[in-house]
């Protein structure tokens, strides 16, 4: 089980930035800590992750949604898969490829603890998760609160893949703390400090169909990608294409089918190059047609 060292060992920077404190007492309180900061352990954590209960925080900003008191625990997996993140390569210091955050067993257990203590929690309120990084053996340290903000599920990183061992260079370099960085899926807001990181993932509402929609294209964008549907070239003009509203993404996958077509005949030599690129022009003035 991951320590209590995990939820307090920083308690003033991680834990009382956003507490609740009034300014006649702000300053006695920053010399003892976050007094009125509590934690309060969660029954059912899996092996190897702390869950926590904390009250004191300042309320959001915006206040909860209401539909979002009790999201199931299917949307609450859905949202978790959505944590993703790339990771700082210490020998180059280029950031691997995008990839989850939380695996299988980890999504499946958060979602049962969150289904379950979401509906009483207060907007005092937050739930700390620690754990340890489940990439490349380094145990680095993560942990997180989650919150509800108008019609989003909030995660905020106290730290991500925090790294105990790291030298002075690294430190200088990349920080300690965050080894990691979020990357926004469709619908996201991410941000990335060099004290925070944080994700706000829409989890009701048109929001929501909106981010469904988009994730549906992007998936459908990087499986033509792979199989070589498109040149590299044409990357800029087709993201910022599927960045519109329209075509939805049932569009997107006509429009992908009629691209293979294309490909397949012109390697079958039924087309030359001047008649696909046409084609293919074609069928891209057509999509750009479509949100006008």
């Amino acid at each position: 089980m991951v320590g209590w060292r995990f939820v307090f060992r920083r308690p003033w920077r991680a834990l009382c930035a956003r507490c609740w404190i009034a300014p006649a007492v702000a300053l006695a309180l920053a010399a003892a800590g976050c007094a009125e900061l509590r934690g309060e352990p969660v029954a059912g954590a899996p092996a190897g992750t702390t869950v926590v209960k904390l009250t004191g925080f300042r309320p959001a900003s915006t206040p909860p949604d209401p539909r979002l008191a009790s999201p199931s625990v299917i949307e609450l997996e859905g949202s978790l898969r959505r944590i993703v993140v790339s990771y700082v390569k210490i020998t180059t210091w280029d950031r691997t490829d995008p990839r989850p955050l939380l695996s299988d067993e980890q999504i499946s257990e958060y979602a049962r603890i969150l289904a379950r203590e979401l509906p009483t929690l207060r907007d005092t309120q937050r739930l700390r998760f620690a754990f340890i990084d489940r990439y490349f053996g380094r145990r680095f340290e993560v942990e997180f609160d989650v919150y509800r903000e108008g019609d989003f599920l909030v995660y905020w990183f106290n730290e991500l893949a925090y790294d105990p061992t790291a030298t002075a260079t690294t430190v200088a370099a990349v920080g300690k703390n965050f080894m990691a960085f979020l990357e926004p899926s469709p619908g996201q807001e991410a941000v990335n400090r060099p004290d925070y990181a944080y994700v706000k993932d829409p989890l009701l509402g048109e929001q929501r169909a909106l981010a469904a929609e988009q994730e549906a294209k992007q998936q459908q964008f990087e499986q033509a990608r792979k199989a070589g549907e498109f040149d590299p070239a044409e990357t800029e003009r087709l993201t910022a294409m599927m960045a519109r509203p329209q075509p939805d993404a049932a569009a997107w996958k006509s429009y992908w089918e009629r691209r293979h077509t294309l490909k397949t005949a012109f390697e079958q030599r039924l087309l030359d190059r001047s008649a696909y690129s046409a084609q293919v022009e074609r069928l891209n003035a057509e999509m750009e047609k479509q949100d006008k």
